[in-house]
């Protein structure tokens, strides 16, 4: 099975892509995404239902085995590391500082998930590496930055420890917009640091 895989890559900033948690393929490639235009979903994130909210997975594997974990952790190389927030409601100012805090002046993407409002903020964060990570290493990776940030009280979602994990990419559903199609609450960001989140 290896063998008949292995030729599904792009380059080490392209990722696969879907719409909704069903997205699923038997036979067929998923298509890509890039960082440019995850920065552009940023600026005017979708409006569909969650169950056909776009989601990428942080690797250049996007064969029709993309979303098991297991051929990720063998074949992907990961060039982000990503970050759900979901509890704890923290402010915008708060997460950023404790990336800074961990991981010093770092470019990232933040921005608040489907589910977010004023009382209970939720984010989705998106680290670029200069260097990608096989899957062994991002797992680890990602397991230490989770408990770093916890340290700093930011509790991350730990089921992004593993490597064919979804994580849903800007958008805004139509319940939770006003009549005119604005958001009711929705915060972005893109912070270009002095360095990558791993050199």
């Amino acid at each position: 099975m290896i063998k008949s895989i292995e030729s599904y890559y792009g380059d080490k900033k392209t990722f696969p892509y879907g719409l909704g948690q069903r997205d699923t393929k038997r036979e067929n490639i998923y298509p890509t995404i890039n960082l440019h235009q995850i920065q552009q979903m940023m600026l005017a994130p979708m409006a569909v239902a969650k169950s056909e909210a776009p989601w990428f997975i942080p690797s250049n594997y996007f064969g029709s085995w993309a979303r098991n974990h297991s051929i990720q952790r063998e074949l992907g190389r990961f060039s982000c590391l990503t970050l759900d927030i979901d509890e704890g409601s923290p402010s915008d100012a708060e997460v950023i500082g404790s990336l800074e805090a961990v991981l010093g002046d770092v470019h990232m993407l933040i921005y608040t998930s489907s589910g977010a409002t004023k009382e209970k903020k939720k984010y989705r964060c998106i680290l670029p590496l200069r260097t990608p990570l096989n899957g062994y290493e991002w797992q680890a990776a990602q397991a230490e930055l989770f408990d770093q940030l916890a340290n700093e009280g930011i509790i991350c979602d730990g089921a992004f420890q593993r490597t064919g994990q979804l994580l849903f990419l800007p958008n805004v559903p139509p319940d939770k917009r006003d009549d005119k199609g604005e958001p009711f609450f929705y915060f972005q960001r893109k912070i270009i640091g002095e360095r990558y989140a791993r050199d």
